[in-house]
């Protein structure tokens, strides 16, 4: 594989996914002695042609910004004897999988950044430890990394060009124009497995396509892990989206967006978007191999007092639930505001002093 490596580069970020390309685009593009190191697997029983998917998705859209990358040989590269990693003084990642918990690295600094407001029992668990500083996006995440390691708050690159009005462009034209004007458009932004609403809510939905524009943009493990759910939705005729495609435009044109118990709510929310989440009940037993529980964030703004929009327990209540949401901006109880400050520090453009 052809890559295009920064030779003066000493700091790599590893992106696995296309998604994570968004995550960092707003750091790497301030850093003269940065690249993207592309080809570790998102999992090591992924098959080959998804892999290759995978990776032509996250190249494309590095070369698209002419930002230098270098390919990562999984099977050769991590053999110590190639010396792959000794031009790095750091690494920089998403979470603490693969060669960020090598040996191999043991002497290079490694960072953390966080990439969404994930299900508190994984986002804060001791795997973080690996890590020698996170970037955290404000202070409800600063406060439990503090307990394990460095942490700055440093807002959600992922959001600058949001927040610098950067939005309005070609991009939420063209998916703009693909929409019937007479219809208010819906983003559904559904989590993967087991806590995920696509199976308990496709038949709604596909109902209600008659009355909404319905936007489906898929999380990234459902993309490369579960395709039955994915060829449903693309095949009944609702627009779809892998974590190749930008949030930001779709949350642009979006009247409505509706998530379950992943970190989109918390997207939404920055985006000051009226929102309706759908409750995927899950037993007590589950919660630890799920990886919530009662007072994770992503639950706790389900509850009556600290809820940030109408919280729906079965598709026969989700019609309902968005003609509320359609005639007033939902917010929790106690102040929208609360949430947004308590979750984000709001930065201008990333300058290199963020990283």
């Amino acid at each position: 594989m052809k890559d295009c490596p920064n030779n003066n580069a000493d700091i790599g970020f590893i992106a696995q996914v296309p998604y994570h390309f968004y995550v960092f685009k707003n750091i790497i593009k301030h850093l003269s002695d940065a690249e993207f190191i592309v080809g570790e697997p998102y999992s090591y029983d992924e098959p080959p042609e998804i892999q290759s998917k995978r990776l032509g998705g996250l190249i494309d859209l590095i070369e698209k910004e002419k930002i230098p990358w270098r390919f990562f040989d999984f099977e050769k590269d991590r053999n110590p004897r190639n010396n792959f990693f000794e031009k790095y003084n750091i690494l920089v990642a998403t979470t603490a999988n693969g060669i960020i918990t090598s040996p191999l690295i043991k002497s290079i600094k490694k960072v953390r950044v966080q990439y969404g407001q994930s299900k508190d029992a994984f986002e804060f668990g001791d795997w973080n430890r690996y890590f020698d500083l996170i970037l955290a996006q404000g202070p409800y995440s600063a406060q439990h990394f503090r307990a394990l390691t460095q942490c700055v708050e440093i807002g959600f690159p992922k959001f600058d060009d949001w927040f610098n009005g950067k939005i309005d462009g070609a991009d939420a034209g063209e998916l703009k124009s693909k929409m019937d004007p007479r219809k208010k458009t819906l983003l559904y932004l559904p989590t993967h497995g087991a806590l995920s609403s696509l199976e308990k809510y496709r038949e709604i939905f596909s109902a209600l396509r008659n009355k909404y524009n319905i936007l489906v943009k898929f999380h990234p493990r459902t993309v490369w892990h579960d395709s039955g759910q994915v060829l449903f939705y693309k095949n009944n005729g609702f627009a779809t989206y892998d974590d190749s495609a930008d949030i930001l435009p779709m949350l642009k044109i979006a009247d409505i967006v509706i998530s379950d118990s992943g970190g989109a709510a918390f997207d939404a929310l920055l985006a000051e978007k009226s929102l309706v989440i759908l409750d995927v009940p899950i037993a007590a037993e589950e919660t630890g191999e799920l990886q919530t529980q009662e007072n994770s964030i992503e639950q706790v703004i389900k509850r009556e007092r600290k809820r940030i929009g109408p919280v729906v327990d079965s598709p026969d209540k989700l019609e309902s639930a968005l003609e509320i949401a359609e005639q007033e901006k939902n917010g929790d109880e106690n102040g929208e505001g609360n949430y947004f400050h308590l979750l984000m520090v709001k930065t201008a453009s990333a300058p290199p002093e963020r990283f």
